[in-house]
């Protein structure tokens, strides 16, 4: 099987609440990677009925070289092409070398 090549750009951003002067929760994201290259493959629409309205949500497989510094979870995101992408679940490869994500879009 040939090797997949990683061309699209990706960065890995995670939420994070903090305080504002109101005494409040202000939710705000950081951004842990943004140098990163990926292969994303859309894999198929999940349809959801939210108060009678169909809705369809494009389901995206992710892939990308794991960078020892961080590690990836579900409580991080992807933002692609201005796009979010939630991240539903991670698994590394047998090496421990590459991520592949299963993410939704928003």
């Amino acid at each position: 099987m040939a090797n997949k090549v990683y061309t699209e750009p990706i960065a890995v951003k995670l939420t994070v609440t903090a305080k504002d002067t109101a005494g409040g929760n202000k939710a705000t994201s950081v951004t842990v990677d943004d140098s990163l290259n990926a292969t994303l493959v859309m894999k198929e629409y999940r349809r959801s009925d939210q108060n009678g309205k169909l809705t369809f949500q494009n389901v995206y497989e992710v892939s990308f070289w794991v960078n020892p510094s961080y590690e990836i979870t579900t409580s991080h995101f992807i933002e692609w092409r201005s796009k979010k992408l939630v991240i539903q679940n991670v698994t590394k490869d047998d090496k421990m070398l590459k991520y592949h994500l299963v993410c939704v879009a928003n």
